[in-house]
């Protein structure tokens, strides 16, 4: 654990306790889980936050994004990639949570702040040598641009990215 205040801070020596430690180690794989999520799936922050187990539905490597949250106000079905849904069952499984109207992920409100931080810590450039951010909407540009590069066709990528038309959004 690094030191994060004071003369040591950037040293690794923190002390914590093992259940702290756990309870770390748990809330940066939901963090990891959380921006794979967004990069595969497309999904705004809101369309993420609203996101419960019963939307998911691991078996047929589906998610659905809820009408109400939506931003056309439309229910979704939209494809998991099976490295996905590899990592949704395990989280599902380490979350105990069998109740399908449990969320999925306790997104925090200061999402944006805390990407930052995590870029910071993992020496990650917020902005790279052309002058791409990496934010929280980029990883929508992110899934477009897999899409476009796996060939899928136009048409259906803004179905999967659930545009109303080809300006994006």
């Amino acid at each position: 654990m690094t030191i994060r205040r004071g003369s040591r801070k950037g040293k690794i020596a923190a002390r914590v306790s093992d259940v702290q430690r756990e309870r770390l180690e748990k809330l940066g794989r939901e963090r990891r889980l959380i921006y794979m999520t967004l990069v595969l799936t497309g999904l705004r922050r809101g369309e993420l936050e609203a996101l419960r187990w019963r939307d998911v539905d691991l078996s047929d490597c589906w998610l659905t994004v809820p009408a109400g949250k939506a931003k056309n106000r439309k229910a979704e079905p939209l494809p998991l990639r099976a490295d996905l849904v590899t990592e949704l069952k395990e989280w599902h499984t380490e979350s105990g949570k069998v109740d399908g109207s449990v969320k999925v992920f306790r997104v925090p409100t200061e999402l944006v702040k805390i990407l930052d931080r995590d870029l910071k810590l993992d020496r990650y450039p917020k902005v790279d040598e052309d002058g791409r951010t990496i934010d929280v909407h980029a990883m929508r540009h992110t899934t477009a641009t897999f899409l476009q590069r796996g060939g899928v066709a136009p048409k259906t990528a803004q179905r999967l990215m659930r545009h109303s038309d080809t300006g994006g959004g």
